[in-house]
């Protein structure tokens, strides 16, 4: 199961969305049979990943809920970015209300985690919180909710400020948030600088950096 994983975690990177399908529903039903519940929720998380890449809402949130369901019924450490994605699917489809209560409830689950990581790789309750709020500004900008977005980037900045002493990370999310900010309030030139910043951070995670970046320069 692992292996297969790995490999849809390669074809993903590369864009490879059908092959990364088919590559995570086998990794997920191998798990599956090995009763390997956190495998089990994080392969049905990267299903409903890329289901939601590939346009297809519906599905992603089907496999994002049953991915709920594991976690929830084992108690699994990973419930906050399966909630955090399913608030996303909501704000995609334009359910405000619901997306915003999935946020808050994510948010809660991340602050619960210990404040250093207990094992290697992992990252640091702050750093998630924070990226999950920018990603949250994406989809509050897309949809037009500009009042929300501004709220979310004072959260933001406030948890930065929290931090100044050990300063969280910039990354791709940050600086396509901020550029969409200032694509919203009519600075285009700055907005081309952030975007361009953000695909230059994104290369350093993905060969060709992040698609939505190199769409919102467009």
């Amino acid at each position: 199961a692992r292996f297969r994983g790995n490999q849809a975690n390669y074809y993903l990177k590369t864009y490879q969305y059908n092959r990364a399908l088919e590559a995570y529903l086998e990794a997920r039903d191998q798990a599956a049979l090995l009763d390997d519940q956190m495998i089990t929720a994080t392969f049905d998380a990267n299903v409903a990943s890329v289901y939601a890449m590939m346009g297809n809402a519906q599905a992603a949130r089907v496999a994002a809920g049953r991915a709920l369901a594991a976690a929830e019924r084992s108690d699994l450490p990973i419930r906050d970015g399966i909630l955090l994605h399913l608030g996303l699917l909501d704000a995609r489809a334009g359910e405000k209300e619901r997306a915003f209560a999935r946020l808050e409830e994510s948010l809660q689950h991340t602050r619960s985690r210990p404040a250093t990581p207990q094992a290697p790789g992992v990252e640091r309750p702050a750093v998630v919180e924070l990226r999950s709020l920018e990603l949250f500004v994406v989809e509050a900008i897309r949809n037009g909710w500009h009042e929300d977005a501004a709220s979310l980037i004072e959260r933001s900045r406030q948890l930065r400020l929290a931090h100044k002493d050990d300063p969280l990370p910039l990354t791709p999310v940050s600086l396509t948030a901020e550029g969409l900010v200032a694509q919203a309030s009519g600075d285009l030139r700055e907005a081309e600088e952030k975007l361009t910043a953000a695909i230059e951070v994104g290369k350093r995670i993905t060969p060709l950096g992040l698609p939505d970046a190199y769409v919102r320069r467009a």
